[in-house]
């Protein structure tokens, strides 16, 4: 028996084999099209970098260890530390930060790393206890008379908690997130900053030439610099410029010239001072020491009492800060004798950007009490927990609101190494490896950053499915209605044909 196409007029023939041919190309083209334009979408843990954002998955703890020791042997050790530790668990209302304490029979025995201790000497001749902290060992001494025995555990609580009460207020902020709280002028935490010292002399004669920035940063910075090596890396570098005038004249008072406080913010001239700093994906901390014009020296900031500033520099927060100099001399030079003054200022502001606790006050040559070093690696684990752990949730919420972003492989990975790193530094937390946690933080949180803004995910924000559908539908929307009614009315003559034959 032929087929239907068979009896058809040629004519009618080829029209059905064009018309199926158009749709055999359409059945097998629109999957293959689909499949080779789909955006691939890695599968990220969305529901653990939920939990992580939230604060679910890792109980933060800054648990320090205090090691108690006594030399008296009359003293029921292990009951008194189990009494103050009661006290200090009572008055302390932010339990992620707490003091663990134990005892250390042998006062000779070696501190754990980032241990604290507590040693406790009789003294018959005292009336009242004497208490002295040592910044460079982390040890509370207290010496006590044998009546106050009773009062050890008010003694031990009390002045433990007295001494991490700051950055257990900071901790808190932190970790609740209330940028509210927290200090306006301290930079957000970098594995890396670049330190700029620039010397701005304004117009005029008797400007200094030179100066020996590099022995005195050598003697005066890079110890400190080793010292937080622990915590970010620096590089240093400096520059001379001349003609860097400001953006206002200052008021005369006679013999002296006067720049307010309240006139700070308008000091820099954004417009004439190049601050040539690196380019690079780090942030730049920038210190300037600025000359004045012989015309309004001496140049002296006050402040609100209407009392000149000690240091003659104010402090810009998360930028930098500016000093005036007032030469005394017709030197053209500036001495590594007549920098130190001027580079204790700049230690005393680079702590404070960099966040660390206000009762240090070093001079120009001193480095960081072990405390104040413990205290900054612990405030900026907890800033880099905080962030790394916020920036999953974001990248998590920004793949599920936006279906059509393509997240490529290197994006999971980089999203599996972040929470790798955010539990190990939770282990480390609560091990009281503290330095330990700081690395594995900083790990976390480079790569959130990395899987976040990766350059591929970006890109694909600005190409959404309504952009397709406005190029493609111009282009075929045409041929899809003759097809269609091609199709229609060969269907149409199929049916006539098969009625024909059944009839």
């Amino acid at each position: 028996m032929a087929s239907d196409s068979n009896n058809l007029p040629p004519e009618s023939a080829t029209r059905r084999k064009v018309v199926f041919s158009f749709w055999a190309v359409i059945i097998v083209g629109v999957p293959l099209w689909w499949i080779t334009t789909r955006i691939y979408r890695a599968n990220l843990p969305l529901e653990t970098m939920k939990q992580w954002s939230l604060g679910k998955v890792c109980s933060v703890e800054f648990p320090i260890s205090v090691a108690v020791s006594s030399f008296d042997s009359t003293l029921d050790l292990e009951s008194l530390i189990r009494n103050a530790q009661h006290q200090i668990d009572d008055s302390n209302e932010f339990n992620s930060h707490h003091l663990r304490l134990h005892s250390r029979p042998d006062s000779h025995e070696s501190l754990k790393l980032e241990e604290y201790s507590v040693l406790l000497f009789p003294d018959p001749t005292l009336s009242e206890p004497t208490i002295n902290f040592h910044d460079h060992n982390r040890t509370l001494s207290i010496w006590y008379p044998l009546s106050s025995k009773g009062a050890l555990k008010q003694y031990i609580s009390s002045n433990l908690l007295n001494l991490f009460s700051s950055e257990r207020i900071i901790v808190r902020d932190i970790l609740a997130q209330d940028t509210s709280a927290q200090n306006i002028r301290v930079l957000k935490y970098s594995s890396t900053f670049g330190v700029t010292f620039s010397l701005m002399n304004a117009e005029g004669d008797g400007l200094i030439q030179s100066w020996d920035i590099e022995d005195a940063e050598r003697s005066y910075l890079q110890p400190l610099i080793h010292q937080l090596s622990v915590v970010s890396n620096f590089t240093v570098d400096s520059q001379i410029q001349y003609y860097t005038t400001s953006s206002f004249e200052p008021r005369s008072f006679g013999d002296h010239w006067e720049l307010s406080i309240d006139e700070i913010p308008g000091f820099i001239n954004s417009a004439e001072w190049t601050l040539a700093t690196p380019i690079s994906d780090y942030p730049s901390i920038n210190f300037i020491v600025y000359v004045p014009s012989p015309k309004y020296r001496p140049l002296i900031i006050k402040d609100r009492s209407n009392n000149p500033v000690p240091s003659n520099a104010f402090l810009v927060p998360q930028w930098g800060g500016i000093l005036i100099h007032n030469p005394i001399s017709d030197s053209t030079h500036l001495s590594k004798d007549e920098m130190k003054p001027i580079f204790s200022t700049f230690i005393s502001q680079f702590l404070s950007l960099l966040g660390v606790p206000a009762s240090h006050s070093p001079s120009a040559s001193s480095l960081l009490s072990p405390k104040s070093l413990d205290g900054l690696i612990r405030l900026r684990t907890a800033e880099n927990l905080v962030s790394a752990a916020g920036t999953m949730g974001s990248l998590a919420r920004l793949v599920r609101q936006i279906g059509n972003m393509a997240v490529p492989e290197r994006v999971r990975e980089d999203v599996e190494h972040s929470i790798l790193f955010l539990e190990k530094t939770c282990w480390a937390l609560h091990s009281s490896q503290f330095t330990l946690a700081l690395e594995f933080s900083r790990a976390a949180h480079k790569a959130a950053e990395k899987a976040f803004f990766d350059p591929t995910m970006v890109s694909m924000l600005y190409f959404p499915n309504e952009h397709k559908y406005a190029i493609y539908t111009p282009l075929f929307g045409p041929l899809v209605f003759p097809l269609l009614t091609a199709l229609i009315t060969e269907l149409k003559i199929w049916r006539a044909n098969r009625k024909l034959k059944t009839t």
